[in-house]
């Protein structure tokens, strides 16, 4: 949102440590399949960002909605959590199958201010800190 315009606003939550803490994936976290709360998304018009691919998703707190605003844009709800991992894709080569985790950024509604973090993936690719 607008309200603000032009400062820099501190974070008003506390980060957990992991990634895991969060409960947004279910299942084995590296697959980055979504809990029930989370919908994943893509953009029309995406950045390039190194030839890596980005998981897109949105988690709105249980009742939450978002709400379309005068100006077009969402209004969403205090607890909402957009969330993109980047990872490079499964490579061709015979025996790499698998994505490989870079990181994940988060982005978290609290008291009407958007707070940002990054959780970097561990070589063993079964958690982000």
């Amino acid at each position: 949102n607008n309200t603000g315009r032009g400062t820099v606003a501190k974070d008003n939550i506390v980060f957990r440590d992991k990634l895991s803490d969060y409960n947004l994936f279910k299942g084995k976290i590296a697959d980055l399949v979504p809990n029930d709360q989370g919908v994943s998304y893509e953009l029309a018009s995406a950045l390039f960002t190194d030839y890596t691919d980005k998981k897109r998703v949105i988690f709105l707190p249980k009742g939450g909605k978002m709400i379309a605003t005068d100006d077009g844009l969402p209004s969403f709800p205090d607890g909402t959590i957009i969330a993109k991992t980047f990872f490079y894709p499964p490579r061709d080569a015979v025996g790499d199958s698998r994505q490989w985790l870079l990181e994940t950024r988060l982005l978290i509604h609290k008291d009407g201010q958007w707070n940002a973090a990054t959780y970097q993936w561990n070589a063993a690719q079964d958690e982000a800190f």
